[in-house]
Formats: C-alpha cells, structure tokens, sequence
C-alpha cells in the first residue's frame, strides 16, 4: 500500500440540509478506486455506490476495452485480463440489510444471495480528514481477514463498498490490514430531494430473479466446479504426451482469495 494517498473527492452538499440530518431525503453516489494486490501484480477498478435511506447499489464501472484488461507488475511488465463479459459486477444491499451480488468466475456470473455477512465491527477514537468529510475509524473481522475503514460521521447511513457495511456512517476508505485489498472513495455527491440514484437503483434491481439466486454453499460450489472445468479445458490443448493439469490446493504462489470460507 503507498505510504501516502492523494485524495482528489469533489463533493456536491447541501450542507445546511445536511446538518439538519433529514436522512429520509438524502441520497447520493460515491465512486471508488479498488486496488487488489495478486501475485501478478495490482489488479485495479472503479465502482460507483449508489443509495438512499433504504438500499445500496455497489456497481463496477467496466473499461470500454475490457479484454485488453492489464495488471502492471512490479518488474514494469503487464499480464493481460481476460473477460469475455461486459456485464457489471454488482452488490445489492436491499432494505433488509441482506445482500445480493453478482461476480465474474471464469466469465460466469455468479448471482447469489449472502445473508451471513456479520461484521463485528469496533469503533476506534481516532478520527481525519478525508475530503470535506470527518471520519471515524473502525476494525472489523470478516470471514479470515481484518478490515480497517473510515467512514463519515455526517453521513449517517450504514452503506460502503464491497460488503463493508454496517457501521454509523458511510466508508470512505478501507482497506485489508495485509494490504491485500484497498477501497478509497475518488467522488463523492450527495443530493437531497433528489430520486435520481432512487430511480437508477430500481431500474437496475427490478428484473432480477431474487428466488433463483445462488445460495452462499452454491455459489462455493460453482467456483469449485468451474475451476475444475477450466483446468479440464486446459488440460485438452496440451501436446500429446503431457499429463493432465491438476490443482494444487496446497500452492504457496497462487493468489489468495479475499474471503477465505471454512
């Protein structure tokens, strides 16, 4: 992680309205860098957070070119990404605090409903600056990995990026205390009678299959059995003569996931 972030948030507020807190009016969109450290170097990407007093909906802004996709690495080579999909990846935090996401695995999307994210967050007395926004720090712990954030205490609502959520204000920044995983807000625009990002969350949420999504056991489970196609697949195209591919559970140079399940 760089030693020293610089902030570039520009903030649209109404801050007289926003001092009298009228919560059930206010709603807004924050853009996110998302930088995830690999064996192959950082893998970054931008979401923007869409919410009101009831929802939130995190989507991922897909470049134009999307499979000419890169990862720098640290010797000042690139490794290309490839995605055969241009559908936005996506997490739903709905009225329930339940959460809907959909995620790329080997160019499937993978829409499954996560009701078992419980984040024992502690609240820390230290506060700074990000932006115009005070914020209050926090560290919580979820699923094998800590979390610290940095969320706004003026904006009251429990929303983040991710699936960090749950804590008095918004996050505005986080990151994985290894340095795995970093999320930092680049803008952010609150409005306040206002129903466009109201509207664009239910434009976006309206046609999906809530009762056809994957339970978190399978949503595990597909991953499992596309990995397994995928080294079939490539297995396949090697010359003849050539064992087939098998996968090292036990592999000390592969990439570790983010959310490591028991």
């Amino acid at each position: 992680m760089k030693a020293k972030i610089i902030y570039s948030i520009i903030v649209t507020l109404f801050l007289n309205i926003l001092a009298a807190q009228n919560k059930s009016q206010i709603n807004g969109k924050i853009t996110y860098d998302y930088i995830l450290k690999t064996p192959d170097g950082d893998f970054e990407r931008n979401y923007n957070l869409y919410f009101n007093s009831k929802e939130s909906y995190y989507e991922e802004i897909v470049p134009y070119d999307l499979k000419r996709s890169t990862i720098s690495k640290d010797d000042g080579t690139e490794v290309i990404y490839s995605r055969n999909t241009k559908i936005p990846q996506f997490y739903y935090l709905n009225k329930d605090q339940v959460m809907f996401f959909s995620e790329v695995f080997a160019n499937e999307h993978l829409f499954t409903q996560d009701d078992e994210i419980d984040i024992k967050w502690t609240l820390i007395e230290e506060t700074k600056k990000i932006g115009g926004f005070e914020c209050a720090k926090a560290k919580g712990e979820f699923r094998g990995r800590t979390y610290i954030s940095w969320y706004a205490i003026d904006l009251t609502m429990p929303y983040g990026p991710w699936k960090l959520y749950g804590l008095p204000g918004i996050v505005l920044e986080a990151y994985e205390e290894t340095g795995m995983a970093y999320f930092y807000a680049k803008k952010v625009q609150i409005q306040t009678n206002f129903d466009t990002n109201s509207n664009y969350i239910k434009n976006k949420t309206k046609d999906l299959k809530f009762d056809k999504a994957l339970s978190l056991e399978q949503y595990i489970e597909m991953q499992n059995k596309l990995t397994i196609e995928y080294f079939e697949k490539l297995s396949s195209r090697l010359p003849k003569g050539f064992g087939p591919l098998k996968i090292d559970k036990d592999c000390k140079d592969c990439g570790q996931k983010l959310e490591i399940f028991d």
